[in-house]
């Protein structure tokens, strides 16, 4: 996420996907690449595999969204806006329906389930607890959203897994307390 415009009543932030959208064009390319021109390869790769990266790719490239936030003071209003391909939505909220930012951080396993990765999401929590969460892959966001809660005035949170020395910490003082209540 970046801020593209900031000012002391209007706040912009864009977010993109060009790296996904590029990605699915080429899957696509090569689909095409596959099924009408297999004599480019050495070896000819079934059809069924040009029309599934054909497929793939198609469908990376429709559904990545462009993601727009405004928060206009002026107004009172954020507005969250998903652009894609294929259609838009648009949420509106007032200002003061926005009662925290937070900034999350958590270990996923990887697709093939050998080893994990931190993830990111910045969410804007509403009064009536309804999340708006944006996936992200960078800890870089957390400044955005630092940013965000300071010119809405609102708390910011960042919750995050413990860390190794804060879990040994907790194992050790457990560990003590009843060794402790074992003595006595």
């Amino acid at each position: 996420m970046k801020i593209i415009q900031e000012n002391s009543g209007l706040m912009v932030i864009k977010e993109n996907y060009i790296i996904a959208i590029f990605l699915g064009a080429l899957f696509a390319i090569v689909g095409f690449l596959i099924v009408f021109s297999p004599q480019i390869l050495k070896e000819q790769p079934p059809p069924w595999l040009g029309v599934f990266f054909i497929l793939m790719g198609l469908l990376a490239v429709f559904i990545c969204p462009f993601v727009t936030i405004s928060i206009d003071k002026s107004i009172g209003k954020i507005t969250f806006l998903w652009k894609r391909l294929i259609g838009t939505k648009e949420e509106d909220y007032n200002l003061d329906q926005v009662k925290e930012i937070t900034f999350q951080s958590y270990y996923t396993t990887s697709r093939k389930g050998r080893g994990y990765r931190l993830e990111y999401d910045l969410l804007f929590i509403l009064k009536n607890e309804k999340e708006v969460v944006f996936k992200n892959k960078s800890k870089k966001d957390k400044i955005v959203g630092e940013k965000v809660a300071q010119f809405l005035n609102v708390p910011f949170q960042e919750r995050r897994p413990p860390t190794v020395s804060e879990t040994l910490s907790t194992i050790k003082e457990t560990i003590e307390e009843n060794i402790d209540k074992y003595k006595q």
